[in-house]
């Protein structure tokens, strides 16, 4: 379930900061979307989905 949350985004993020970063390296590029990535997951797409699978109980 997470990886549905978090496929989409990641994606996006990575065309966001593409024409910002085309020249940098990946581990560069990585460094500066994860941080927007694990708070997106911690407050947002976990949460989210707890609360959407509980509410099937």
């Amino acid at each position: 379930m997470v990886f549905c949350g978090v496929y989409p985004l990641i994606t996006l993020l990575a065309y966001i900061v593409a024409p910002i970063t085309g020249g940098w390296p990946i581990w560069a590029r990585n460094l500066l979307i994860a941080p927007f990535m694990v708070t997106a997951m911690v407050f947002v797409i976990i949460p989210t989905i707890q609360h959407i699978l509980s509410r099937r109980r």
